[in-house]
């Protein structure tokens, strides 16, 4: 087999052109990086004050505000007629549209939430419900939910008419998880994502918000 022509044993030196041609290559890729990684990321940026329609519409359907700056959405994960998948830092918020049979089922939805948390994960544990009432004046129950060594809120959004209901679920690290973190104010930051998540739970309408 033949020898690389750039790499001669008897010690040319390589084209003139080499050197220049791998700097500015080396420029390119460190200058589009960025760029480049945001087309292959399918988590898309979302600026602060958003509204969001989540549910199927036709009168099924609900709509929130992303509070705040620094959240994505993944779009590979959403589909706003059913849920939305919103990244903040290390905090996940899904947002999801859940149809009831009837509305005797409105007063079973957090033992049902109880359950399908269990489902996800063996370790996950939901705190009692207390009432919550979001800026728009949407009534619903809210509580703290622990799984895989995370740590949130859950809350539960009947529509006034109890044909469906809205979940909405924050989960972010731990102090634990976040003493581990590079950063020493890590605590701090997952903190106020959390905080934040909280922000955009209680936004929650079902009345159009106003254009």
């Amino acid at each position: 087999m033949g020898q690389p022509r750039t790499a001669d044993r008897r010690g040319r030196r390589a084209p003139w052109w080499g050197p220049p041609t791998v700097v500015a290559v080396m420029a390119l890729l460190v200058a589009g990086w960025p760029f480049l990684a945001s087309r292959l990321s399918d988590d898309r940026v979302l600026p602060g004050g958003a509204v969001l329609r989540v549910g199927p519409g036709n009168g099924d359907h609900a709509w929130f505000t992303v509070v705040g700056d620094g959240w994505t959405v993944a779009e590979s994960e959403t589909v706003p007629s059913q849920e939305y998948v919103l990244t903040r830092g290390d905090t996940e918020l899904t947002v999801a549209y859940l149809s009831l049979m009837s509305s005797d089922y409105a007063d079973r939805l957090w033992d049902g939430l109880r359950r399908s948390a269990r489902v996800s994960a063996s370790d996950a544990r939901v705190g009692p419900p207390t009432p919550v009432v979001s800026a728009s004046g949407a009534r619903g129950s809210i509580g703290d939910l622990t799984q895989r060594g995370e740590r949130g809120t859950a809350a539960i959004y009947p529509a006034p008419d109890e044909s469906f209901a809205i979940r909405m679920v924050a989960l972010g690290p731990t102090d634990a998880a976040s003493a581990s973190a590079s950063t020493s104010d890590s605590g701090t930051r997952d903190d106020a994502d959390l905080a934040a998540a909280l922000s955009v739970i209680r936004s929650l309408t079902f009345t159009r918000p106003a254009s």
